[in-house]
């Protein structure tokens, strides 16, 4: 199938997975093959434009899917600016909770959290230079219990609790939560987050966070180039 069949097809039928693969393969078969046709770096464009509108189209189709939850948290989400590290985190919410709260799940929104942390400090330390950075005004306001140290010190708990349930399974090694020590050490010596020591698992999950999935194909690829 040739790629205008299949912008054609995705004009009609904006979520049928198989004509967001081919589109995807096309535009990867592109850059692999160094096209004549187009520039390197609008194909490179292309294909993060066309990744972050197939992680959307995908979630819509499939919204009990945890893995595509964490797919667009990842694509579409604090990559930009600093400001917009937390923006991602309702998705990151639901794809755990949609995952049935696997240990992979939980893993990666810690992994999460402590790329965020790293993130916050760059920021923090922004204060106190010189020069306008908008980062300068927003981050002595934003609150460290809330965003980064109780739902990280939540899925440690959450993730302890699974890996005793499945026998150690998956991410349960022990190098697997000492990478997480500095993190872990910070959240459990925050007091705002000690409301969650000693909750049962029906008590730590976490719930599902409710988002606006709207969506209108025609402000999104193959519609606008």
């Amino acid at each position: 199938m040739k790629i205008d069949e299949v912008k054609e097809g995705l004009r009609h039928d904006p979520f049928d997975q198989s004509l967001m693969k081919l589109a995807e393969n096309w535009i990867w078969y592109q850059i692999k093959n160094r096209s004549t046709e187009y520039a390197p770096a609008a194909l490179y464009d292309l294909q993060e434009q066309v990744a972050e509108d197939f992680a959307f189209r995908r979630l819509i189709a499939s919204p009990f899917s945890g893995q595509n939850w964490e797919q667009v948290a990842k694509l579409k989400f604090g990559n930009d600016s600093p400001l917009n590290i937390f923006l991602g985190d309702q998705f990151l919410v639901n794809g755990i909770v949609y995952s049935g709260f696997e240990d992979q799940a939980l893993y990666r929104f810690m992994a999460r959290k402590a790329e965020q942390w790293y993130r916050f400090r760059g920021v923090v330390r922004l204060v106190d230079h010189k020069g306008a950075r908008p980062e300068k005004g927003d981050a002595p306001h934003w609150d460290r219990s809330a965003l980064l140290h109780c739902p990280f010190l939540r899925a440690y708990l959450l993730l302890e609790q699974v890996c005793a349930e499945n026998g150690g399974r998956g991410y349960c090694a022990e190098e697997d939560f000492a990478s997480f020590a500095p993190q872990l050490e910070m959240a459990q010596a925050d007091q705002n987050c000690d409301y969650l020591n000693g909750l049962s698992p029906e008590e730590l999950a976490f719930k599902p966070v409710k988002v606006d999935l709207s969506y209108d194909p025609q402000d999104h690829w193959p519609a606008v180039e």
